[in-house]
């Protein structure tokens, strides 16, 4: 059902496990597929950091994402998370921790984001006004 929207033009909107459920698969459960609108798999952090991710880190946002028009570079978002999604074409914003990962993915309206909106204090606000806006 959540499919047959998203592919029927409806804005979908996958907020943490929610964007990694759009991606192929992860390491987390790799028996079971993802949505596969993304390409790639999630995987886990990387032993040198200590996981979950869990706090503010900032946004590396690449110009032109419909999502988060308006926000500034390098703005702080609020993370929890113990797998991440990679770099793919797609990706409109990257942090880092260990690594470089996407934190906000688009294509047509579907959207997905890492990291939690609702928990993000006015940047989340205005990323959720955004999507009413799609």
């Amino acid at each position: 059902m959540l499919l047959e929207s998203a592919f029927a033009g409806k804005p979908f909107l996958g907020i943490c496990l929610g964007m990694q459920w759009l991606f192929e698969g992860s390491e987390e459960s790799s028996e079971l597929g993802g949505a596969g609108i993304f390409p790639g798999k999630c995987r886990q952090f990387p032993a040198s950091v200590k996981s979950p991710h869990v706090g503010w880190n900032s946004l590396a946002v690449q110009e032109g994402s419909r999502l988060l028009r308006g926000i500034t570079q390098d703005s702080f978002v609020y993370y929890t998370h113990s797998f991440h999604a990679p770099l793919i074409a797609e990706t409109t914003a990257a942090s880092e921790y260990g690594l470089r990962f996407a934190g906000a993915v688009e294509r047509d309206k579907i959207f997905g984001v890492q990291f939690h909106p609702e928990k993000s204090g006015d940047v989340g606000l205005s990323i959720l006004k955004n999507f009413c806006e799609v």
